[in-house]
């Protein structure tokens, strides 16, 4: 959703809000790497590129793109493995063709997984104001990612004068999440 300048973006991570009220964003821009056939919650993009996904995951995946639930997908080309055919589709961006284009600052992440990347490909969608939610727990892999992230990003932002704010939506008494690396704010408040 656009006000003036601001191009904003919600971000859901890997797991949905318990007693959150997922129908205030439903007309928001949303990218995400989950979704939930219960709630009709389907992001605008749905971002899959953990290289370590499951087959029954990436099942998941090939069934939205059948079912069209997403406008995009940023996918790993891990799934042409299972589904060839979805080579052909116009509305599906795979990461391992953005590591490989010069200039693209995800040519220089060191590692990634579908949450760290999701701010990334807000950014190069032209959002510049994002609000992550469900961006709880990370083990210390999650955490390397995140650092090269952020570095990455603030480069990125910083070289190209491209203003970008993130902002983190969790419940109080959660830490280690992304809020370590973003602003905090009090889910409550949303």
């Amino acid at each position: 959703m656009s006000e003036g300048n601001i191009k904003k973006a919600i971000i859901i991570g890997d797991e949905l809000l318990v007693n959150f009220d997922y129908d205030k964003i439903k007309d928001e821009d949303i990218i995400s790497t989950v979704f939930d056939h219960d709630k009709n919650l389907y992001p605008h993009y749905l971002v899959s590129v953990d290289p370590n996904d499951e087959d029954y995951e990436l099942d998941e995946v090939k069934k939205l793109i059948d079912e069209e639930k997403c406008q995009g997908f940023f996918l790993s080309k891990k799934i042409l493995t299972n589904y060839p055919e979805l080579k052909e589709k116009d509305n599906i961006i795979y990461i391992e063709d953005f590591i490989a284009q010069r200039c693209n600052p995800f040519q220089y992440l060191l590692s990634y997984s579908s949450q760290s990347v999701c701010i990334m490909f807000a950014m190069l969608l032209g959002f510049n104001k994002v609000d992550v939610l469900g961006m709880n727990n990370f083990n210390d892999y999650e955490h390397k990612n995140w650092e090269h992230l952020v570095f990455t990003l603030t480069g990125y932002t910083y070289l190209n004068k491209f203003q970008m704010n993130v902002y983190v939506w969790n419940n109080e008494e959660l830490a280690m999440g992304a809020d370590k690396y973003f602003t905090k704010k009090d889910i409550s408040l949303f």
